[in-house]
């Protein structure tokens, strides 16, 4: 037994925290950080519910879990947020940065008992930003999900060809989802643990309840998914019912010693300052939703006081703001709301032709937009500062790694400045913006020769694309956006009689 009683902590969880903490004052380079990968087959192999459940499981044994999610998603890493009660952080290869990875890895975990990080897709999809190679870099042991739906013994042969295939990373042990019941349970955990050499974990029986409807750009988020505690109390249950806690706890806390040099430097720290006293609003709400916490984090981290804003709900801004971010998420689901909010659409308007600096992402590019168009061509008045209609297609019209620069000098930075990001949307502008107005040049991950396409919306005082960045790998763009809004609140006190 890896502890005795199930009703205690284990002494190396009570104590971990106390054991980085020294091994930090002696100035060592390997730290004690219990951590596991739940990764899986393929999309669909319950990844997230199977996370979400163990980390109930893990809460209500009062062990401290740090979430994380592997890849550019949003909504899975809001589902881990709130199962955990503290927030998830995106660990992504081509938006951040091996050292960048490394340093938000060390930084979060440092006050966690367990970190637990959520992968993405199937174990080996995405090449050089895939689960696969998160574990390398990290260190982590990988739990495995398979899709048991339909499935009897064949499975060996899936699992023997995921052990196989690369033997560098650690698969552990595997959790089998949609069982049908514990007959069909019993026989696939007897046939893979005869003829190889793993142990099964857990089984995720089939369950309605456990369900979450999906859309075009991935699960319904939590803002709108109905009764979430239900649905994470049930995974929990499930959890402490099916899986086995104590090996998962083991494996978690055999992982490899974490290697961290103290010399990584992953963002130029002569940006950081706390004297600028700046004032952000970011919208956050069930429409705009979509951002990485950790851009946040680096934006106070910058001296700025950062404020969360409803544009479905707030009648009014904070007239003393310095930039306003407006992030992406679902405004065309909440197109009428949004387009009836008038006194709040007449705020931003008032204050961006004072020249405050607004930079949009996605979402925030339909919200700026002269209105949006739905699928019964009902027509919704947006904000009017980006001269196009937006519609939805049925395809996507902007997918994966992408690697922009921009063309012109404009509220982000200079003419030339490169940016990585991430693009996952299916609406476009039914008119043809003008090419002196697109920032940005923008081209695959994949294709680095070719001519790229141009992208944005760039026009004084507003920048909008929908190309989502995470800052931690885009200084530079941050430190633009900083430098403007110094600028406006300069502009601001010299106009105060």
């Amino acid at each position: 037994m890896f502890f005795s009683n199930k009703s205690y902590i284990p002494a190396h969880i009570i104590f971990s925290n106390l054991a980085v903490s020294l091994k930090t004052m002696s100035d060592k380079k390997t730290y004690k950080r219990p951590r596991l990968i739940i990764g899986g087959i393929s999309s669909g192999c319950c990844k997230t519910t199977i996370s979400i459940g163990l980390i109930g499981a893990l809460r209500k044994k009062n062990i401290n879990v740090q979430p994380y999610k592997i890849g550019p998603d949003y909504i899975d890493t809001a589902y881990l947020t709130h199962a955990a009660g503290k927030d998830a952080y995106n660990l992504d290869l081509w938006l951040m940065g091996r050292d960048n990875i490394n340093y938000t890895f060390f930084k979060k975990s440092s006050n966690a008992d367990i970190s637990l990080m959520e992968g993405v897709m199937g174990l080996f999809d995405g090449g050089d930003c895939s689960t696969a190679e998160m574990a390398r870099l990290l260190g982590v042991p990988v739990i495995l999900c398979i899709n048991c739906e339909k499935i009897g013994e064949s499975v060996c042969a899936m699992i023997e060809g995921f052990l196989n295939f690369d033997k560098s990373i650690n698969i552990e042990g595997l959790i089998l989802a949609k069982v049908s019941g514990q007959k069909h349970y019993k026989l696939l955990k007897e046939a893979i643990e005869k003829r190889l050499k793993i142990k099964v974990l857990g089984n995720l029986v089939n369950d309605r309840n456990l369900s979450v409807k999906e859309r075009y750009l991935g699960l319904t988020t939590v803002f709108e998914k109905k009764d979430l505690e239900v649905f994470i109390d049930n995974a929990t249950k499930q959890a402490e019912k099916n899986f086995d806690i104590e090996k998962i706890l083991e494996i978690a806390y055999n992982a490899s010693d974490f290697n961290y040099k103290s010399s990584y430097r992953p963002f130029d720290t002569a940006c950081l300052h706390d004297d600028y006293k700046l004032k952000i609003a970011y919208s956050f709400d069930s429409a705009f939703s979509f951002f990485y916490r950790q851009n946040i984090d680096i934006l106070k981290m910058m001296g700025a006081e950062c404020m969360p804003f409803s544009p479905l709900k707030d009648s009014c801004l904070d007239k003393d703001i310095d930039l306003l971010i407006l992030w992406g998420g679902f405004p065309e689901v909440f197109a009428k709301r949004l387009s009836e909010n008038k006194s709040l659409k007449n705020d931003i308007l008032k204050l961006y032709k004072h020249g405050l600096p607004i930079y949009a992402e996605c979402g925030g590019f339909i919200y700026l937009a002269k209105s949006f168009i739905d699928k019964k061509n009902k027509v919704y008045p947006m904000l009017g500062l980006i001269p196009a209609d937006i519609k939805l297609s049925e395809k996507l019209k902007g997918f994966g790694y992408k690697l922009a620069q921009t063309r012109f000098d404009t509220i982000v930075g200079n003419a030339g400045m490169k940016v990585r990001g991430h693009e996952f949307h299916h609406s476009f502008s039914v008119e043809e913006l003008p090419d002196k107005y697109k920032p940005y040049i923008l081209r695959s991950k994949y294709e680095e020769g070719a001519n790229g396409n141009l992208d944005g919306f760039a026009n004084g005082n507003l920048f909008a694309t929908y190309l989502h960045a995470h800052f931690i790998g885009n200084i530079s763009l941050v430190s633009g956006l900083i430098s403007r809004a110094r600028v406006y609140r300069s502009k601001k006190i010299s106009e105060m009689p």
